[in-house]
């Protein structure tokens, strides 16, 4: 993890912004607490402060997630592939697909790992495709 002061260039999602801005506004017990929100607050950093800071970066789509760090992106879909991992320090427009290539156990293992950490944490379970939810995009999947 890095330290972040007010002039961050990490990836957020938005919710950590509105977190701080109820905080600042004296609002900070009408963030809801369910279902739980992967957003954090950084209202810190608006008053000057460093906060302990992770670039890492979730998202989903139908019978897709992944997961985007610092150096590693992991692909999975569901339920059983074509997954992906990249080395964006080494490959940053994602040509060699790292997924299944000896010496990479480790990484795809970690990255995997993290991926299902956050899920199991923060997916509506009714729309958690993954463990039998529906799909609420209805996009790729028939599963209403």
């Amino acid at each position: 993890m890095e330290r972040c002061a007010a002039e961050t260039s990490g990836v957020d999602d938005g919710v950590g912004e509105i977190m701080a801005a109820l905080k600042r506004l004296g609002l900070g017990d009408k963030m809801p607490q369910e279902p739980p929100s992967p957003g954090r607050d950084f209202s810190p950093v608006l008053a000057g402060k460093s906060i302990e800071w992770e670039n890492v970066m979730f998202y989903e789509f139908e019978i897709l997630r992944a997961v985007r760090a610092e150096r590693w992106k992991y692909i999975a879909r569901h339920p059983g592939g074509p997954h992906e991992l990249y080395d964006m320090k080494n490959d940053p427009h994602e040509r060699v697909n790292l997924y299944g290539q000896p010496g990479m156990e480790a990484i795809r293992d970690e990255m995997a790992e993290k991926l299902t950490a956050f899920f199991d944490q923060y997916a509506d379970p009714q729309y958690d495709i993954s463990k039998g939810g529906r799909s609420k995009a209805r996009r790729f999947t028939d599963r209403r």
